[in-house]
Protein backbone atom coordinates (compact mmCIF):
# COMPACT_ATOMS: atom_id res chain seq x y z
CA UNK A 1 0.00 0.00 0.00
CA UNK A 2 1.12 3.08 -0.78
CA UNK A 3 2.05 5.41 2.04
CA UNK A 4 1.51 8.98 2.34
CA UNK A 5 4.36 10.95 0.50
CA UNK A 6 3.98 9.00 -2.59
CA UNK A 7 -0.15 8.93 -2.71
CA UNK A 8 1.03 12.74 -2.55
CA UNK A 9 3.68 12.09 -5.41
CA UNK A 10 0.72 10.69 -7.48
CA UNK A 11 -1.57 13.37 -7.13
CA UNK A 12 1.07 16.07 -8.50
CA UNK A 13 0.14 17.40 -11.66
CA UNK A 14 2.60 17.22 -14.60
CA UNK A 15 2.56 20.98 -14.62
CA UNK A 16 3.85 21.50 -10.90
CA UNK A 17 6.64 19.66 -12.28
CA UNK A 18 7.19 21.95 -15.29
CA UNK A 19 6.81 24.72 -12.75
CA UNK A 20 9.63 23.27 -10.45
CA UNK A 21 11.72 23.15 -13.42
CA UNK A 22 10.57 26.45 -14.79
CA UNK A 23 12.00 28.09 -10.76
CA UNK A 24 14.93 26.04 -12.02
CA UNK A 25 15.51 27.68 -15.04
CA UNK A 26 15.14 31.16 -13.84
CA UNK A 27 17.15 29.68 -10.50
CA UNK A 28 20.33 29.09 -12.59
CA UNK A 29 19.93 30.94 -15.90
CA UNK A 30 19.06 29.09 -19.02
CA UNK A 31 22.88 27.77 -20.28
CA UNK A 32 23.48 26.26 -16.82
CA UNK A 33 20.07 24.80 -17.11
CA UNK A 34 20.47 23.32 -20.29
CA UNK A 35 23.94 21.56 -19.39
CA UNK A 36 22.68 20.24 -16.36
CA UNK A 37 19.12 20.44 -15.31
CA UNK A 38 16.71 20.21 -18.44
CA UNK A 39 16.45 16.42 -18.84
CA UNK A 40 16.13 15.42 -15.08
CA UNK A 41 12.22 13.56 -14.33
CA UNK A 42 10.78 12.42 -11.51
CA UNK A 43 11.63 9.43 -9.65
CA UNK A 44 9.80 9.20 -6.19
CA UNK A 45 8.99 10.55 -2.66
CA UNK A 46 9.07 8.40 -0.05
CA UNK A 47 9.71 9.42 3.49
CA UNK A 48 10.24 13.10 2.44
CA UNK A 49 13.23 12.22 0.43
CA UNK A 50 12.67 13.06 -3.44
CA UNK A 51 14.31 11.22 -5.81
CA UNK A 52 15.02 12.34 -9.12
CA UNK A 53 16.23 10.82 -12.64
CA UNK A 54 19.05 12.16 -15.47
CA UNK A 55 21.20 10.71 -18.74
CA UNK A 56 24.04 9.43 -16.35
CA UNK A 57 25.69 8.50 -13.17
CA UNK A 58 28.32 11.29 -13.94
CA UNK A 59 25.70 13.58 -14.22
CA UNK A 60 23.84 12.40 -11.11
CA UNK A 61 26.88 13.14 -9.45
CA UNK A 62 27.81 16.20 -10.43
CA UNK A 63 24.06 17.71 -9.85
CA UNK A 64 23.98 16.64 -6.29
CA UNK A 65 27.63 18.45 -6.01
CA UNK A 66 26.61 21.51 -7.53
CA UNK A 67 22.91 21.63 -7.22
CA UNK A 68 21.54 19.99 -4.45
CA UNK A 69 20.39 23.42 -2.69
CA UNK A 70 19.04 24.70 -5.57
CA UNK A 71 17.09 21.27 -6.37
CA UNK A 72 15.53 20.90 -2.34
CA UNK A 73 14.81 24.80 -2.64
CA UNK A 74 12.94 24.53 -5.52
CA UNK A 75 11.03 21.57 -4.89
CA UNK A 76 10.22 22.95 -1.71
CA UNK A 77 8.78 26.28 -2.89
CA UNK A 78 7.42 24.74 -6.05
CA UNK A 79 5.86 21.43 -5.18
CA UNK A 80 6.40 19.83 -1.05
CA UNK A 81 8.66 19.87 1.71
CA UNK A 82 11.17 17.51 1.46
CA UNK A 83 14.53 16.60 3.92
CA UNK A 84 16.70 14.88 1.04
CA UNK A 85 16.90 14.82 -2.61
CA UNK A 86 18.61 11.56 -4.11
CA UNK A 87 19.87 11.65 -8.34
CA UNK A 88 20.30 8.52 -10.13
CA UNK A 89 21.43 7.53 -13.37
CA UNK A 90 17.85 6.79 -15.64
CA UNK A 91 17.77 3.08 -16.08
CA UNK A 92 19.15 0.90 -18.72
CA UNK A 93 21.73 -1.41 -19.98
CA UNK A 94 24.17 -1.76 -16.81
CA UNK A 95 27.65 -0.90 -17.30
CA UNK A 96 30.46 -2.38 -15.34
CA UNK A 97 31.63 -0.37 -12.53
CA UNK A 98 28.24 1.65 -12.71
CA UNK A 99 27.02 0.20 -9.42
CA UNK A 100 29.85 0.65 -7.97
CA UNK A 101 30.46 4.45 -8.68
CA UNK A 102 26.93 5.62 -7.03
CA UNK A 103 25.92 2.51 -5.09
CA UNK A 104 23.02 1.32 -4.67
CA UNK A 105 20.89 4.58 -3.42
CA UNK A 106 22.18 6.55 -6.12
CA UNK A 107 23.89 9.87 -5.42
CA UNK A 108 21.71 12.06 -2.21
CA UNK A 109 22.24 14.31 0.36
CA UNK A 110 19.82 15.61 3.25
CA UNK A 111 19.22 19.44 3.61
CA UNK A 112 17.05 20.61 5.68
CA UNK A 113 15.69 24.66 7.19
CA UNK A 114 18.66 24.68 8.90
CA UNK A 115 22.43 24.01 7.79
CA UNK A 116 23.49 20.99 9.91
CA UNK A 117 26.68 19.83 11.21
CA UNK A 118 29.37 18.67 9.59
CA UNK A 119 29.63 15.51 11.38
CA UNK A 120 27.67 14.08 14.83
CA UNK A 121 28.45 13.19 17.80
CA UNK A 122 28.97 9.66 16.53
CA UNK A 123 31.89 11.53 14.79
CA UNK A 124 31.22 9.99 11.93
CA UNK A 125 31.24 12.63 8.35
CA UNK A 126 27.63 13.51 7.42
CA UNK A 127 27.92 11.79 4.25
CA UNK A 128 28.29 8.79 5.72
CA UNK A 129 25.14 9.47 7.87
CA UNK A 130 23.22 10.07 5.27
CA UNK A 131 24.84 7.31 2.71
CA UNK A 132 26.18 10.05 0.83
CA UNK A 133 28.55 8.11 -1.92
CA UNK A 134 31.05 10.90 -3.34
CA UNK A 135 32.94 10.31 -7.03
CA UNK A 136 36.55 9.62 -4.96
CA UNK A 137 35.23 7.41 -2.42
CA UNK A 138 33.88 5.26 -4.94
CA UNK A 139 36.72 5.11 -7.59
CA UNK A 140 38.78 4.18 -4.52
CA UNK A 141 37.41 2.42 -1.91
CA UNK A 142 38.68 2.76 2.05
CA UNK A 143 38.61 -0.52 2.33
CA UNK A 144 42.06 -2.54 2.78
CA UNK A 145 43.70 -4.81 0.44
CA UNK A 146 41.87 -5.47 -2.75
CA UNK A 147 41.67 -8.89 -5.20
CA UNK A 148 42.30 -8.54 -8.70
CA UNK A 149 39.13 -8.49 -9.57
CA UNK A 150 37.93 -5.57 -7.46
CA UNK A 151 40.77 -4.01 -8.98
CA UNK A 152 40.10 -4.62 -12.12
CA UNK A 153 35.97 -3.15 -11.35
CA UNK A 154 37.24 -0.27 -10.14
CA UNK A 155 39.32 -0.04 -13.57
CA UNK A 156 36.04 -0.63 -15.27
CA UNK A 157 34.29 2.19 -13.24
CA UNK A 158 36.73 4.07 -14.13
CA UNK A 159 36.70 3.50 -17.68
CA UNK A 160 32.93 4.29 -17.29
CA UNK A 161 33.39 7.19 -15.70
CA UNK A 162 35.97 9.06 -18.36
CA UNK A 163 33.51 8.01 -20.96
CA UNK A 164 30.39 9.79 -19.26
CA UNK A 165 32.73 12.86 -18.82
CA UNK A 166 33.20 12.65 -22.59
CA UNK A 167 29.79 12.09 -23.75
CA UNK A 168 28.85 14.69 -20.92
CA UNK A 169 31.35 17.59 -23.12
CA UNK A 170 30.35 16.18 -26.52
CA UNK A 171 27.05 17.66 -25.85
CA UNK A 172 27.96 20.84 -25.63
CA UNK A 173 29.19 21.18 -29.11
CA UNK A 174 27.00 23.45 -30.48
CA UNK A 175 24.62 21.89 -33.60
CA UNK A 176 25.88 23.40 -37.12
CA UNK A 177 23.08 25.54 -38.57
CA UNK A 178 22.41 23.70 -41.75
CA UNK A 179 20.97 26.60 -43.47
CA UNK A 180 24.48 28.58 -42.95
CA UNK A 181 26.26 27.07 -46.05
CA UNK A 182 29.26 28.53 -48.74
CA UNK A 183 26.18 27.96 -51.07
CA UNK A 184 23.59 30.27 -49.34
CA UNK A 185 27.14 32.57 -48.77
CA UNK A 186 26.49 36.01 -51.64
CA UNK A 187 29.95 37.60 -51.97
CA UNK A 188 30.96 41.06 -52.31
CA UNK A 189 33.32 43.76 -51.60
CA UNK A 190 32.61 44.26 -48.13
CA UNK A 191 32.97 40.52 -47.38
CA UNK A 192 35.46 38.90 -50.35
CA UNK A 193 38.49 38.78 -48.30
CA UNK A 194 36.74 36.74 -45.22
CA UNK A 195 35.00 34.93 -47.64
CA UNK A 196 38.34 33.70 -49.34
CA UNK A 197 39.69 33.65 -45.90
CA UNK A 198 36.85 30.91 -44.96
CA UNK A 199 37.64 28.91 -48.21
CA UNK A 200 41.41 28.87 -47.56
CA UNK A 201 40.39 26.77 -44.66
CA UNK A 202 38.76 24.44 -45.64
CA UNK A 203 40.71 23.60 -48.69
CA UNK A 204 43.74 24.83 -48.09
CA UNK A 205 44.91 23.80 -44.14
CA UNK A 206 47.82 25.69 -44.53
CA UNK A 207 49.66 27.12 -41.56
CA UNK A 208 48.54 30.55 -42.34
CA UNK A 209 45.35 29.50 -41.58
CA UNK A 210 45.68 27.71 -38.31
CA UNK A 211 44.23 31.01 -36.78
CA UNK A 212 41.80 32.94 -38.01
CA UNK A 213 39.79 35.76 -37.12
CA UNK A 214 36.69 37.45 -38.31
CA UNK A 215 35.44 40.32 -36.90
CA UNK A 216 32.83 42.95 -37.72
CA UNK A 217 29.40 44.14 -36.19
CA UNK A 218 26.75 42.27 -35.66
CA UNK A 219 24.55 40.74 -38.07
CA UNK A 220 27.48 40.81 -40.78
CA UNK A 221 27.52 36.96 -41.66
CA UNK A 222 30.16 36.07 -39.55
CA UNK A 223 28.31 33.28 -37.50
CA UNK A 224 27.46 32.13 -41.30
CA UNK A 225 31.17 31.57 -42.26
CA UNK A 226 31.50 29.61 -39.06
CA UNK A 227 29.26 27.29 -39.57
CA UNK A 228 29.90 27.04 -43.13
CA UNK A 229 33.39 26.40 -42.69
CA UNK A 230 31.85 23.59 -40.61
CA UNK A 231 29.79 21.93 -42.89
CA UNK A 232 32.31 22.45 -45.80
CA UNK A 233 34.94 20.45 -43.21
CA UNK A 234 32.83 17.98 -42.41
CA UNK A 235 31.77 17.27 -46.21
CA UNK A 236 35.33 17.62 -47.30
CA UNK A 237 37.21 16.01 -44.64
CA UNK A 238 35.28 13.68 -42.68
CA UNK A 239 38.20 12.24 -41.05
CA UNK A 240 38.83 15.32 -38.99
CA UNK A 241 37.46 16.06 -35.81
CA UNK A 242 35.35 19.15 -35.43
CA UNK A 243 34.40 21.06 -32.41
CA UNK A 244 31.60 24.79 -32.84
CA UNK A 245 31.16 26.44 -29.75
CA UNK A 246 29.62 29.78 -28.68
CA UNK A 247 30.80 31.72 -26.07
CA UNK A 248 28.19 30.79 -23.96
CA UNK A 249 28.79 27.54 -23.89
CA UNK A 250 32.02 27.92 -23.46
CA UNK A 251 32.18 30.16 -20.47
CA UNK A 252 29.22 27.70 -18.93
CA UNK A 253 31.67 24.73 -19.48
CA UNK A 254 34.37 26.03 -18.19
CA UNK A 255 32.79 27.73 -15.06
CA UNK A 256 31.41 24.09 -14.31
CA UNK A 257 34.63 22.40 -15.00
CA UNK A 258 36.53 24.30 -11.97
CA UNK A 259 33.73 24.29 -9.98
CA UNK A 260 33.21 20.29 -10.27
CA UNK A 261 37.41 20.09 -10.42
CA UNK A 262 37.50 18.48 -14.02
CA UNK A 263 39.34 21.23 -15.84
CA UNK A 264 41.60 18.64 -16.89
CA UNK A 265 39.01 16.96 -18.53
CA UNK A 266 37.67 19.41 -20.54
CA UNK A 267 41.23 20.26 -21.38
CA UNK A 268 41.96 17.05 -22.63
CA UNK A 269 38.40 16.58 -24.45
CA UNK A 270 39.19 20.16 -26.33
CA UNK A 271 43.22 18.96 -27.27
CA UNK A 272 41.46 16.09 -29.01
CA UNK A 273 39.80 18.00 -32.17
CA UNK A 274 41.55 18.94 -35.41
CA UNK A 275 39.10 22.49 -35.24
CA UNK A 276 37.54 24.18 -32.85
CA UNK A 277 35.56 27.12 -33.37
CA UNK A 278 34.24 29.91 -31.19
CA UNK A 279 31.70 32.52 -31.65
CA UNK A 280 31.50 35.93 -30.27
CA UNK A 281 34.52 35.94 -28.23
CA UNK A 282 34.00 39.48 -27.43
CA UNK A 283 31.22 38.77 -25.28
CA UNK A 284 33.83 37.03 -22.62
CA UNK A 285 34.99 40.38 -21.48
CA UNK A 286 35.81 40.26 -18.04
CA UNK A 287 36.39 36.69 -17.69
CA UNK A 288 39.46 36.65 -17.17
CA UNK A 289 39.97 32.63 -16.19
CA UNK A 290 37.82 31.68 -19.09
CA UNK A 291 39.98 33.89 -21.24
CA UNK A 292 43.13 32.47 -19.90
CA UNK A 293 41.83 29.09 -20.42
CA UNK A 294 40.99 29.99 -24.36
CA UNK A 295 44.41 31.43 -25.18
CA UNK A 296 46.33 27.99 -23.43
CA UNK A 297 43.97 26.10 -25.80
CA UNK A 298 44.95 28.45 -29.07
CA UNK A 299 48.34 27.93 -28.07
CA UNK A 300 48.48 24.06 -27.55
CA UNK A 301 46.53 23.52 -30.63
CA UNK A 302 48.20 25.22 -33.29
CA UNK A 303 51.50 23.49 -31.40
CA UNK A 304 49.95 20.59 -32.19
CA UNK A 305 49.40 22.23 -36.26
CA UNK A 306 45.36 22.48 -35.31
CA UNK A 307 42.60 24.81 -36.29
CA UNK A 308 41.08 27.68 -34.20
CA UNK A 309 38.97 29.99 -36.19
CA UNK A 310 37.22 32.82 -33.92
CA UNK A 311 34.50 35.23 -34.38
CA UNK A 312 34.17 38.71 -32.53
CA UNK A 313 32.86 41.85 -32.87
CA UNK A 314 35.99 43.84 -33.29
CA UNK A 315 39.41 44.02 -34.55
CA UNK A 316 42.22 42.58 -31.84
CA UNK A 317 43.22 46.15 -30.30
CA UNK A 318 39.86 46.97 -30.13
CA UNK A 319 39.22 44.44 -28.09
CA UNK A 320 42.15 44.98 -25.53
CA UNK A 321 40.34 47.98 -24.83
CA UNK A 322 37.25 46.25 -23.10
CA UNK A 323 38.34 43.58 -20.80
CA UNK A 324 39.81 40.97 -22.96
CA UNK A 325 43.26 39.54 -22.17
CA UNK A 326 46.21 41.69 -23.92
CA UNK A 327 47.79 38.65 -24.55
CA UNK A 328 44.70 37.09 -26.15
CA UNK A 329 44.31 39.89 -28.63
CA UNK A 330 48.06 39.97 -29.59
CA UNK A 331 47.63 36.30 -30.25
CA UNK A 332 44.57 37.07 -32.34
CA UNK A 333 46.44 40.14 -33.96
CA UNK A 334 49.53 37.38 -35.02
CA UNK A 335 46.71 35.31 -36.91
CA UNK A 336 45.07 35.65 -39.61
CA UNK A 337 42.89 38.91 -39.06
CA UNK A 338 39.73 39.66 -41.19
CA UNK A 339 36.72 42.29 -41.03
CA UNK A 340 33.75 42.42 -42.67
CA UNK A 341 32.10 45.35 -43.60
CA UNK A 342 28.84 46.87 -43.97
CA UNK A 343 27.25 45.30 -47.18
CA UNK A 344 27.16 47.99 -49.91
CA UNK A 345 24.18 48.38 -52.48
CA UNK A 346 25.00 45.84 -54.75
CA UNK A 347 25.68 43.46 -52.14
CA UNK A 348 22.16 44.16 -50.44
CA UNK A 349 20.24 43.72 -53.52
CA UNK A 350 22.02 40.59 -54.53
CA UNK A 351 21.07 39.20 -50.85
CA UNK A 352 17.19 40.29 -51.20
CA UNK A 353 16.92 38.88 -54.45
CA UNK A 354 18.33 35.52 -53.83
CA UNK A 355 15.65 35.63 -50.79
CA UNK A 356 13.12 36.16 -53.29
CA UNK A 357 14.03 34.28 -55.73
CA UNK A 358 14.09 30.93 -52.67
CA UNK A 359 10.58 32.31 -51.51
CA UNK A 360 9.19 32.60 -55.11
CA UNK A 361 9.62 28.58 -55.86
CA UNK A 362 6.66 29.07 -53.89
CA UNK A 363 3.42 28.90 -56.07
CA UNK A 364 1.22 30.61 -53.60
CA UNK A 365 3.41 32.74 -52.46
CA UNK A 366 4.07 36.59 -52.61
CA UNK A 367 7.28 37.82 -54.53
CA UNK A 368 8.17 41.44 -54.52
CA UNK A 369 9.48 43.53 -57.39
CA UNK A 370 12.33 44.70 -58.19
CA UNK A 371 11.28 48.67 -57.07
CA UNK A 372 10.64 47.53 -53.96
CA UNK A 373 13.69 45.31 -53.39
CA UNK A 374 15.74 48.50 -54.20
CA UNK A 375 14.08 50.56 -51.96
CA UNK A 376 14.49 48.25 -48.58
CA UNK A 377 18.30 47.85 -49.86
CA UNK A 378 18.79 51.74 -49.85
CA UNK A 379 16.53 52.14 -46.42
CA UNK A 380 18.57 48.67 -44.60
CA UNK A 381 21.86 49.65 -45.02
CA UNK A 382 23.51 48.51 -41.61
CA UNK A 383 23.46 45.36 -42.08
CA UNK A 384 22.11 41.49 -43.66
CA UNK A 385 20.54 41.14 -39.96
CA UNK A 386 18.44 44.40 -40.19
CA UNK A 387 18.34 43.87 -44.41
CA UNK A 388 16.39 40.64 -43.86
CA UNK A 389 14.04 41.94 -41.73
CA UNK A 390 13.26 44.51 -43.29
CA UNK A 391 12.42 42.48 -46.35
CA UNK A 392 10.19 40.16 -43.94
CA UNK A 393 8.62 42.78 -43.10
CA UNK A 394 7.45 44.45 -46.47
CA UNK A 395 6.90 40.57 -47.36
CA UNK A 396 4.30 39.31 -44.76
CA UNK A 397 2.87 42.67 -45.37
CA UNK A 398 2.12 41.68 -48.92
CA UNK A 399 0.79 38.42 -47.72
CA UNK A 400 -1.59 39.63 -45.18
CA UNK A 401 -3.24 41.89 -47.50
CA UNK A 402 -3.09 39.86 -50.98
CA UNK A 403 -1.22 42.65 -52.41
CA UNK A 404 2.04 44.12 -53.07
CA UNK A 405 2.10 47.66 -51.14
CA UNK A 406 2.83 50.93 -52.87
CA UNK A 407 6.27 52.35 -52.61
CA UNK A 408 4.57 55.09 -50.52
CA UNK A 409 3.39 52.72 -47.92
CA UNK A 410 6.77 50.64 -48.15
CA UNK A 411 8.65 54.36 -47.22
CA UNK A 412 6.12 54.86 -43.96
CA UNK A 413 6.14 50.86 -43.38
CA UNK A 414 9.88 50.82 -43.23
CA UNK A 415 10.42 54.35 -41.47
CA UNK A 416 8.57 53.06 -38.32
CA UNK A 417 10.29 49.73 -38.45
CA UNK A 418 13.39 51.66 -38.08
CA UNK A 419 12.17 54.73 -35.80
CA UNK A 420 11.79 51.54 -32.86
CA UNK A 421 14.46 49.20 -33.83
CA UNK A 422 17.45 51.47 -34.16
CA UNK A 423 18.92 52.90 -31.19
CA UNK A 424 20.62 56.09 -31.66
CA UNK A 425 23.87 56.63 -29.36
CA UNK A 426 24.00 60.06 -27.53
CA UNK A 427 25.05 60.78 -24.17
CA UNK A 428 21.70 61.51 -22.86
CA UNK A 429 20.15 57.68 -23.90
CA UNK A 430 23.42 55.63 -22.94
CA UNK A 431 23.23 57.92 -19.79
CA UNK A 432 19.53 56.94 -19.26
CA UNK A 433 20.68 53.09 -20.47
CA UNK A 434 24.06 53.27 -17.78
CA UNK A 435 21.09 54.27 -14.79
CA UNK A 436 19.18 51.77 -15.31
CA UNK A 437 21.44 49.00 -15.94
CA UNK A 438 23.14 49.47 -12.43
CA UNK A 439 19.65 50.58 -10.29
CA UNK A 440 20.29 54.43 -10.31
CA UNK A 441 18.52 57.45 -11.62
CA UNK A 442 20.12 60.38 -13.86
CA UNK A 443 20.13 62.65 -10.70
CA UNK A 444 22.54 60.01 -8.84
CA UNK A 445 24.98 59.83 -11.51
CA UNK A 446 24.85 63.39 -12.16
CA UNK A 447 25.34 64.56 -8.24
CA UNK A 448 28.06 64.46 -5.79
CA UNK A 449 27.88 61.26 -3.84
CA UNK A 450 30.35 58.69 -4.38
CA UNK A 451 29.54 55.28 -2.63
CA UNK A 452 31.43 52.35 -4.64
CA UNK A 453 28.18 51.44 -6.15
CA UNK A 454 27.43 54.82 -7.75
CA UNK A 455 31.06 54.90 -8.64
CA UNK A 456 31.05 51.71 -10.45
CA UNK A 457 27.82 53.12 -12.58
CA UNK A 458 29.99 56.44 -13.71
CA UNK A 459 32.62 54.44 -14.78
CA UNK A 460 30.38 52.24 -17.15
CA UNK A 461 29.31 55.44 -18.57
CA UNK A 462 32.55 56.96 -18.92
CA UNK A 463 33.40 53.85 -20.69
CA UNK A 464 30.87 53.24 -23.12
CA UNK A 465 30.32 57.35 -23.78
CA UNK A 466 34.09 56.65 -24.95
CA UNK A 467 33.60 53.97 -27.08
CA UNK A 468 30.12 54.71 -28.53
CA UNK A 469 30.21 58.37 -29.44
CA UNK A 470 32.19 60.60 -30.88
CA UNK A 471 32.07 63.21 -27.54
CA UNK A 472 35.45 64.58 -26.34
CA UNK A 473 36.36 63.55 -22.98
CA UNK A 474 35.63 67.21 -21.73
CA UNK A 475 31.88 66.87 -23.08
CA UNK A 476 31.51 63.69 -20.90
CA UNK A 477 32.75 65.13 -18.20
CA UNK A 478 30.69 67.83 -18.74
CA UNK A 479 27.44 65.28 -18.89
CA UNK A 480 28.59 64.30 -15.55
CA UNK A 481 29.02 67.82 -14.35
CA UNK A 482 32.65 66.93 -14.13
CA UNK A 483 35.66 67.91 -15.78
CA UNK A 484 37.83 65.67 -17.98
CA UNK A 485 40.58 64.52 -15.78
CA UNK A 486 37.47 62.89 -13.66
CA UNK A 487 36.66 60.50 -16.85
CA UNK A 488 40.50 59.73 -17.61
CA UNK A 489 40.40 58.21 -14.02
CA UNK A 490 37.23 56.51 -14.84
CA UNK A 491 37.92 55.25 -17.74
CA UNK A 492 40.77 53.74 -15.77
CA UNK A 493 38.99 52.35 -13.11
CA UNK A 494 36.58 51.09 -15.40
CA UNK A 495 38.87 48.80 -17.51
CA UNK A 496 40.67 47.23 -14.45
CA UNK A 497 36.91 46.71 -13.35
CA UNK A 498 36.29 44.79 -16.50
CA UNK A 499 39.14 42.67 -15.76
CA UNK A 500 38.06 41.59 -12.53
CA UNK A 501 34.31 42.28 -11.54
CA UNK A 502 32.86 39.58 -13.18
CA UNK A 503 29.09 41.61 -12.90
CA UNK A 504 30.31 44.70 -13.89
CA UNK A 505 31.64 43.17 -17.38
CA UNK A 506 28.61 41.57 -17.93
CA UNK A 507 26.67 44.49 -17.02
CA UNK A 508 29.20 46.30 -20.29
CA UNK A 509 28.52 43.33 -22.48
CA UNK A 510 24.98 43.67 -22.01
CA UNK A 511 24.85 47.57 -22.77
CA UNK A 512 27.30 47.20 -25.80
CA UNK A 513 24.77 44.69 -27.49
CA UNK A 514 21.90 47.29 -26.53
CA UNK A 515 23.24 49.63 -28.10
CA UNK A 516 24.59 47.81 -31.41
CA UNK A 517 28.48 47.27 -30.78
Amino acid sequence: MMNEDNKKLAMVLEEEFVKFKDRLRADVGPSAYAAWLEDIDKGGLENKCLTLITSSAFKANELINRYHSTLYKNWNQAVAKIDRVVVKPRPGPTRAGQSGYLGMAGTTRALSDQARPASSQSGQPMHRQLGLSTFNNALHPASGSLSGARDGASALAQKSVDQEKKDFFSQLDTPLDQSLRFDHYLVGDANRLAYAAARNVVDGMTVDDRLVYFYGASGLGKTHLLNAIGHALREKRPQLRIFYLTYENFLTTYVDAVISKNLRDLRGFLHDFDVVMLDDLHLLRGRKGTQEEFLNLINRLHQEGKTVVIAGAMAPQRLAETGINQRLTDRLAGGTSIQLEKPDLRLRLAILQSMNDRHGRDETALTLPTGILEQIARRADSSVRELEGAYRLVRLHAQAHGEIPASAQVAKMLAEHFRHHRKEVTLDNLKEAVAQSFGWSIADLEGPKRPQPLAKARHAYCMLARKLTHASLAAIGASLQRDHTTVISSLERGEALAETDIAFADKISRLLEQFGA
